[in-house]
């Protein structure tokens, strides 16, 4: 079994893939190997990629829009590796709106992406398709728009994503963060009350919380691409965050869920309960990951 070092490399040459949590089937020793066995045998070969902190590492307010960040050295040549391929499918989701992840991504030809956690859709040939917010999740996010300048007196920065608002306070004193929760505990429901599935609920996330309805996820994106692809299609999912979660169970049984860290992440990080399978560190081993994949798989009875 593969055990947690007790303290986690940064510096991870790029040819080697270091899992940093025990393969969840004991049947595969290592199911990152197993994972490339097949795959290197398979027709049909599927990568859901999540993007911040999973492609691009995350960035402190200050510039527009939100934590705006560019891909890590390299990503963008590999990711364009990856989608020439025939048998290939790449398909982008972030909490991000759809369009922008377009902008950010810069991919020729136009990529699929899944934006706003699964409430939006921009097809490969663009037209984007939103999912319709409930009329109560709706008066609540204009309630999170009110509150637009109590925000930011207690220093949040507002990231409006039509069907979600994300609230960032990276870098801020603890005492802001309370202070911003406490702006927005009025949207959380009581414990001991079922939620109202009309509604919004929070989430945290590595910097901040989002006001999210309840509805499409990108655990709904998981699903939806494998409803679209053969039941013997080689299919993984990478994120970082908590949001990824829904992924990672969503393709628990049909694929590998994939866990990114940050270079420099904490051993209390690397150590937080997930349902990914394993966990890679970019982008050294996100970079090995993605090479490795790119080699032509050799078809099923070939010789």
């Amino acid at each position: 079994m593969l055990h947690a070092p007790t303290h986690p490399r940064v510096d991870a040459p790029p040819a080697r893939l270091h899992l940093l949590k025990p393969a969840a089937d004991k049947a595969a020793a290592n199911p990152l190997d197993h994972l490339f066995d097949v795959r290197l045998m398979s027709r049909r070969r599927v990568l859901i990629l999540d993007y911040d902190g999973t492609l691009a590492p995350l960035r402190s307010p200050g510039a527009e829009p939100c934590y705006a960040n560019a891909p890590y050295d390299g990503t963008r040549e590999l990711l364009a590796r990856l989608r020439a391929q025939p048998a290939a499918r790449v398909v982008f989701v972030s909490g991000r709106p759809a369009r922008e992840m377009a902008d950010m991504l810069a991919l020729t030809p136009r990529p699929e992406i899944w934006g706003v956690h699964g409430w939006e859709h921009l097809t490969a040939s663009g037209q984007l398709v939103r999912a319709i917010v409930p009329t109560q999740a709706r008066a609540q996010l204009d309630l999170v728009r009110a509150l637009r300048d109590k925000l930011h007196a207690v220093g949040a920065t507002i990231e409006d994503k039509h069907a979600a608002i994300a609230i960032h306070w990276r870098g801020r004193s603890v005492e802001q963060m309370r202070a911003t929760r406490a702006l927005l505990a009025p949207l959380e429901t009581a414990a001991d009350l079922p939620p109202r599935l009309d509604s919004v609920f929070l989430q945290s996330f590595d910097g901040g919380i989002e006001v999210r309805p309840h509805g499409p996820s990108k655990g709904s994106v998981v699903r939806s691409v494998l409803r679209e692809e053969p039941r013997d299609a080689v299919v993984a999912y990478f994120g970082d965050d908590l949001s990824d979660e829904e992924g990672f169970r969503a393709i628990a049984g049909r694929g590998l869920g994939i866990r990114v860290l940050p270079p420099a992440a904490t051993r209390d990080a690397a150590r937080r309960p997930t349902s990914a399978h394993l966990t890679l560190r970019a982008p050294a081993e996100l970079h090995a990951f993605l090479t490795r994949w790119t080699e032509q798989p050799v078809a099923a009875g070939s010789t």
